[in-house]
């Protein structure tokens, strides 16, 4: 009887329910409170936003602009175009660091780094970027992670320390 789905009465099924308070929450408390968030990485992927080919992604310079438009000035920057029809460009900023890839076709992988964690940061550069590439690209995609030290899985504003409204240290 193998793959056989094994029938069971509506009124034989009763499943055990658990909450939280059944478990030891201290293990998961004190790894909320040890991590120290420090930036933000968001992954942003590109494509065209018609169905004309678009010319070239000029990210080696349209990433920059958006930076100098934002204020920041970029550091370090490096391109590689000699990798089939794409573009891979890095650039270091005051506040972190961008990484971006083209594929030569029809998508644009940008990774950003940033030690503001402001969610609105990442959103306006994003705009800017897409002003400084005509208008030709659309987001298709995007993550964010938060990063930094003692397994943190929670931006600073989601911290006891970085909200006010968080619950205090002896309320969890």
């Amino acid at each position: 009887k193998s793959g056989a789905f094994f029938y069971q009465d509506e009124h034989a099924f009763n499943p055990s329910n658990f909450l939280p308070t059944d478990y030891d929450q201290k293990p998961a408390r004190d790894q909320f409170l040890a991590q120290n968030p420090i930036g933000r990485q968001v992954v942003f992927q590109l494509t065209k936003a018609g169905s004309v080919s678009p010319p070239e992604a000029d990210i080696a310079t349209a990433i920059p602009a958006a930076l100098e438009e934002l204020g920041q000035e970029v550091a370090i920057s490096r391109h590689e175009f000699g990798m089939g029809d794409g573009v891979m460009a890095y650039f270091d900023h005051v506040n972190g660091d961008i990484a971006a890839v083209w594929d030569g076709r029809n998508h644009i992988t940008v990774i950003t780094y940033s030690t503001t964690q402001d969610r609105n940061h990442a959103d306006t550069f994003l705009e800017t970027l897409l002003a400084k590439l005509n208008g030709l690209w659309k987001k298709e995609l995007r993550d964010d992670f938060p990063r930094g030290t003692n397994r943190v899985i929670n931006f600073i504003n989601e911290t006891i320390g970085g909200n006010p409204e968080a619950p205090k240290h002896d309320e969890l």
